[in-house]
């Protein structure tokens, strides 16, 4: 940088944010439309693979966990890992109790994790940004394998991405929004 402004380039550094934007130049239509369709891609490489597994032993455990009573659950007199998890298959085990179903709660953790780093990505950066950004999660080998496995981890990669959104959105400005995404995200990260 010479002074204020790039030698390369001769832009200063003000410029950059609005060359970003620019780049990002997608219509709140398209972008609503891209976003859908990287969550629906991401779906279909999940759901297409959900039964054919065996359950494991993690998951067997899972589903005793759960089927244990709300206070047990939520005082984490079972398991040492964090219980929002086990709650929330415990009620939807109430409504879907069939093994078919017990793999979908940790499947939608993974859908909404892909929304949320398209959403992260097109307010921290621009709208091309947050859809490449949920693509190369709704195609990431490790997030789809984890969407088909009835354990925590899924909901714990929408917390932290959750908390991520908001601890860079306050570095960039203090706003109310970015302190309850980061409180949300946290809380559910490690509750």
């Amino acid at each position: 940088m010479n002074g204020d402004r790039d030698i390369d380039t001769g832009r200063s550094a003000s410029d950059y944010p609005n060359l970003l934007r620019r780049i990002g130049g997608l219509t709140t239509t398209q972008y609503a439309i891209g976003l859908i369709s990287v969550c629906a891609i991401g779906l279909i490489f999940r759901a297409v693979n959900i039964n054919s597994e065996p359950f494991w032993m993690d998951e067997a455990f899972s589903y005793y966990a759960a089927r244990n009573s709300v206070s047990t659950i939520v005082f984490g007199r079972i398991d040492n890992h964090p219980p929002l998890f086990y709650l929330i298959q415990h009620f939807w085990q109430s409504f879907f109790p069939s093994q078919e179903m017990m793999r979908v709660p940790a499947l939608f953790a993974g859908i909404l994790t892909i929304a949320v780093t398209g959403l992260m990505g097109a307010d921290l950066l621009n709208r091309s940004a947050g859809l490449a950004a949920a693509l190369i999660v709704a195609l990431s080998a490790s997030q789809i394998y984890f969407s088909l496995d009835t354990r925590m981890y899924t909901l714990i990669a929408l917390g932290c991405s959750l908390a991520t959104w908001g601890g860079a959105g306050l570095t960039r400005r203090m706003d109310r929004t970015y302190y309850i995404l980061y409180i949300l995200g946290a809380a559910v990260a490690i509750y």
